[in-house]
């Protein structure tokens, strides 16, 4: 089997599932990866070899029926340098067999969709949680009031991936507003949102205005997403767009003042006294280390 690839790969990594694409095969099975056969080449073309033991097919977890075998093959590709898998394609496949003649026949069956790929895309997640001054995730999500601040925690799930820069919005009870905003290109902050960052993770902390708790709903939802990037061992620059979505519970609302914002949000990051260590960067405020 072949395919095209992107671009800028150090090798590869063919894995066989079940056609759910998720559950491996037994390293014992009659359907097998030929891991000698699997190569990457200069022309950015992953080649490998599904294998098919004739003596024991009839054992094979993969097999549907009498004679037709249905699976998974996945590919990824990794990073030479960091051994990182970068993107990866996924095709089902059906396949039918015929024991009756001496030689061992292979039929791909049935309309296109039969053989198909899946999926094209960097393997680049963005993760989100509400989270502590220490940048950890809370196991139990606090319950929320009016006019106090939450932090939220971003963070890629693969080593040497990179945020471009994301966004953030936060809904309830039919108001909504942008914490973070994506404004001709540029990623803007409104006047009660902080940002702060720890090795490759991003603290967001905002103000939950008034508005969201005007009526009987007791949920709201914090969503946004972002670019992330990728530099490859070969200089090649990979790129996807991803999302997140958190729901977080709102409680009663308490009064505060205006003078009190920065003093709270600065408690909520973990600083304390009346000087602020902050830094203005064009329009966005990050507390300083």
């Amino acid at each position: 089997m072949k395919h095209d690839v992107s671009p800028g790969a150090g090798g590869i990594e063919v894995t066989l599932y079940q056609y759910d694409c998720d559950t491996p095969v037994a390293s014992d099975d009659a359907v097998y990866i030929v891991d000698s056969l699997t190569s990457l080449g200069d022309d950015d073309v992953a080649e490998y070899v599904v294998e098919f033991d004739k003596a024991n097919i009839g054992s094979s977890e993969l097999l549907v029926g009498s004679d037709e075998l249905n699976f998974c093959v996945t590919v990824g590709l990794q990073d030479a340098g960091t051994g990182s898998i970068l993107v990866y394609r996924s095709s089902k496949l059906k396949l039918t067999f015929d024991l009756s003649y001496a030689l061992f026949f292979l039929e791909v069956t049935g309309a296109p969709a039969d053989y198909h790929d899946l999926e094209d895309v960097a393997l680049f997640q963005m993760n989100a949680c509400v989270c502590s001054v220490l940048f950890t995730c809370d196991t139990e999500p606090p319950l929320l009031q009016e006019n106090t601040f939450v932090s939220v925690c971003l963070w890629p799930s693969s080593p040497g991936v990179q945020f471009v820069d994301f966004n953030m919005d936060i809904e309830g009870n039919g108001y909504s507003y942008s914490p973070i905003a994506i404004e001709n290109g540029a990623q803007v902050t409104d006047g009660f949102t902080a940002l702060q960052s720890q090795g490759d993770m991003w603290r967001v902390t905002t103000k939950l205005l008034p508005g969201l708790f005007v009526a009987e709903s007791s949920l709201a939802e914090i969503s946004g997403g972002g670019y992330l990037e990728f530099v490859t061992s070969k200089d090649v620059m990979l790129k996807d767009e991803k999302e997140f979505t958190l729901v977080v519970e709102l409680g009663e609302s308490v009064e505060e003042t205006e003078d009190c914002l920065f003093s709270r949000v600065a408690e909520k990051m973990g600083y304390k006294g009346a000087t602020l260590p902050l830094q203005v960067v064009g329009n966005l405020r990050f507390f300083q280390n």
